[in-house]
């Protein structure tokens, strides 16, 4: 088994739910040795390792070198079916790296595998994409023989402030997301009204 040696990157990318410490964001126990609570570190820092700390991933892929953690997940069906799949945690500092994009979508011909830069996430899946999705989105797996066979990605309402067109169809300006999957619609309705009496100033 490899060492982390200098290593400290799932230290930064990796929400740490212990510590409350959000991804993206270094561990306040981060210093130039390491850990500075080792000994007691959280439960799930002692049973994490990555996956070229397991030896599987080629040398090239350590992830201070790629500013990128891929570590072995489970996800599930509503029945409670469960399978392995690959989660690539990009470091939101740094451009997502190309060569190990490349990578996940070669690994995406076996495995499920669930990108995440930034707030976003994205699926792939034997050759196909599913657009990148938010923190708090619902995923759904069709799990069939022990593997995903395809994914159902369903939007989380945004909490951003929208701003919608005057079709009633349209989608927020800032998300995307369609006025009819909103939860808040009051706000929305207001927005229009003020947007139609602008229009109407302007006339």
């Amino acid at each position: 088994m490899r060492g982390c040696r200098e290593c400290r990157e799932c230290c930064i990318v990796m929400a740490i739910n212990e510590l409350q410490k959000p991804a993206d964001e270094a561990c306040p126990h981060l210093c130039a040795k390491g850990c500075d609570r080792y000994a007691s570190r959280p439960l799930e820092c002692r049973k994490f390792d990555c996956m070229w700390l397991t030896s599987i991933l080629p040398a090239w892929m350590k992830p201070n070198k790629v500013h990128a953690v891929v570590w072995p997940a489970d996800v599930q069906n509503e029945e409670g079916v469960a399978v392995q799949i690959v989660r690539v945690n990009f470091n939101a500092a740094f451009p997502m790296n190309s060569r190990v994009l490349r990578w996940a979508k070669r690994a995406s011909q076996k495995f499920l595998v669930i990108i995440a830069y930034r707030d976003k996430f994205e699926a792939m899946l034997r050759g196909k994409q599913w657009p990148a999705g938010r923190e708090g989105d619902t995923w759904r797996f069709d799990i069939q023989d022990g593997m995903v066979r395809d994914v159902t990605v369903n939007p989380a309402p945004c909490k951003d402030a929208h701003i919608f067109d005057l079709n009633d169809d349209a989608c927020c300006d800032i998300c995307g997301i369609p006025k009819r999957d909103v939860v808040d619609i009051e706000q929305h309705s207001e927005v229009r009204r003020l947007r139609a009496k602008l229009q109407e100033q302007d006339t």
